[in-house]
């Protein structure tokens, strides 16, 4: 896993102090609709990037935003998907 300190984005945020936001990157575990693919999960806003290091001391100082990866439910399931174990299809071809 990655961890980021970035500028605040939200100007909700920004309004009340907060300066940067930390946020943890990785991907989707096997048990995910979303599977391999990435996510960015908001950690907490803090004042300054030195108020975050001592929450996250191996967090990488960016200047920039990194944004949000774009996430997508494929259109087909997963090789271990079954319909049988909760009722549910994947798709609304699949009634």
């Amino acid at each position: 896993m990655k961890i980021t300190i970035e500028p605040t984005s939200s100007p909700k945020l920004v309004e009340r102090g907060f300066a940067v936001t930390v946020y943890e990157h990785g991907t989707y575990g096997k048990s995910s609709v979303l599977a391999g693919q990435l996510f960015k999960q908001n950690c907490g806003s803090f004042h300054n990037a030195q108020e975050a290091l001592l929450i996250y001391p191996d967090a990488e100082v960016l200047e920039h935003n990194t944004g949000q990866p774009y996430t997508f439910v494929p259109d087909v399931p997963p090789p271990d998907f079954d319909p049988l174990d909760a009722g549910e299809v994947w798709s609304e071809e699949d009634y």
